[in-house]
């Protein structure tokens, strides 16, 4: 079903796609083969993180001149418009070296989850990475110095009042304040409510974004909503804003690479 989801993609070059396999599963050389995907063998002797890095290595071996790469788990079925979707992030992806994946998987979108892949962290399940991000400084990412940039870029933010951008059919089209537009920008939206989805409607709409009604929020930070009652000295508004974090030439993370996760339907 993966391979078939794929295959429905408008647009689609099926010279650019390559199917990372374990030898121990030779029947998925035939399977590639029957539609047409250039498939390669990865010895997987270790865990599931060495697998994926021998399917890296593959990658770059196969496409020397890429700089990015869309990774594709099994099972992962793809909207229609997933390549589409991948398209309107990639100008906000490429445009900051600091970046180091997308995420295409909105965990929220869903109404039934026992149709799922079970598994505490979907993230990975398909992602636009790029190669040349560098971890300088991993120490930065435990969980008190996180917290505390957290709070500092948040509460130095310009607010952003996304009310009137709900007919906007295109990331490009969003208006950044100018100040913004000089330097990188980070965005999030909050709530001081976590039970209340205003928020949550609001931005998701913004940007044609789904969410279902019907479950609770997951995968929230720390597995709750009150993230923002715990870091220090912020005042949250009740109408819905997008903060625009603007960072100095100086990043303030030293160097540790920030990820930017969009999520999108299934």
């Amino acid at each position: 079903m993966c391979f078939e989801s794929l295959m429905m993609q408008p647009g689609l070059t099926l010279s650019n796609i390559l199917v990372a396999y374990d030898p121990s599963y030779p029947e998925i050389v035939d399977l590639s083969a029957l539609y047409n995907f250039t498939s390669v063998g990865v010895e997987k002797s270790g865990s599931k993180s060495d697998f994926l890095a021998g399917s890296f290595e593959a990658v770059w071996s196969k496409f020397p001149n890429a700089s990015y790469v869309i990774v594709l788990e099994e099972g992962t079925l793809l909207s229609p418009d997933f390549l589409y979707f991948m398209s309107q992030v990639f100008p906000v992806f490429a445009s900051d070296s600091k970046l180091a994946t997308i995420s295409g998987w909105n965990e929220n979108a869903c109404s039934v989850f026992s149709f799922l892949r079970q598994a505490d962290n979907r993230r990975d399940l398909h992602i636009k990475a790029n190669k040349n991000v560098v971890i300088d400084h991993p120490s930065l990412l435990k969980e008190d110095s996180y917290d505390r940039n957290l709070s500092t870029v948040i509460s130095e933010a310009m607010l952003w009042d996304v009310k009137g951008c709900s007919g906007v059919e295109h990331l490009s089209e969003i208006k950044i304040p100018s100040k913004a537009k000089r330097s990188t920008s980070l965005k999030v939206f909050f709530s001081d409510d976590p039970t209340n989805r205003n928020s949550l409607a609001a931005v998701a709409s913004c940007f044609g974004l789904r969410h279902s009604n019907a479950h609770p929020l997951i995968n929230l930070y720390k597995g709750d909503g009150d993230v923002f009652e715990r870091v220090q000295a912020l005042s949250l508004e009740q109408v819905i804003m997008l903060k625009a974090v603007v960072y100095p030439s100086a990043d303030r993370c030293s160097g540790a690479a920030k990820r930017l996760s969009i999520s999108r339907s299934t």
